[in-house]
């Protein structure tokens, strides 16, 4: 549910984006540039917490060694986040949707956008671990089962 608000919010701001600039006029540097000043922000709020409960993550902590490379990179390009960077990249390299998703990564320099997803997670959960004694983040990390059942309305107490 999240995630699909999310992507439909970056969409919009990608046709925002595409219908004020003139492409041609910008080098590929300053598109990747608004990219990720403009849109990037857009997809990946939340991904601290959403990422690691992922079903590319539940697929990549399950793989090995032996695994085929282009089969991993086949099923990233299948995530959410990078769906709609590949979007991106073959556009700005004026490329047809169907073109190699490996091709456009090696060609656009750019790495796959779960990669930084997975990153913003770990970080958070280590900024998490180093402020363990402080009493906001013990009650974010606490087990939910302290919580109420029901979200949609807040509990009693607050309202009075």
């Amino acid at each position: 549910a999240a995630n699909t608000e999310l992507r439909a919010k970056a969409l919009r701001a990608l046709y925002g984006l595409k219908g004020k600039i003139v492409k041609d006029a910008l080098s590929h540097r300053a598109l990747n540039i608004l990219f990720d000043s403009l849109i990037k922000p857009i997809l990946l709020y939340g991904c601290q917490v959403l990422c690691p409960h992922s079903k590319t993550m539940r697929y990549l902590s399950k793989i090995d060694d032996k695994a085929n490379p282009q089969h991993t990179l086949k099923y990233i390009a299948q995530d959410h986040y990078e769906k709609f960077h590949l979007k991106f990249i073959k556009w700005s390299l004026s490329v047809h949707s169907k073109a190699s998703n490996i091709g456009c990564w090696g060609e656009s320099g750019r790495h796959p956008l779960f990669f930084e997803a997975c990153k913003l997670a770990i970080d958070y959960y280590s900024r998490l671990e180093n402020t363990e004694n402080e009493p906001l983040c013990v009650d974010t990390t606490a087990s939910p089962s302290h919580l109420p059942q029901n979200l949609s309305s807040p509990p009693k107490s607050v309202i009075t």
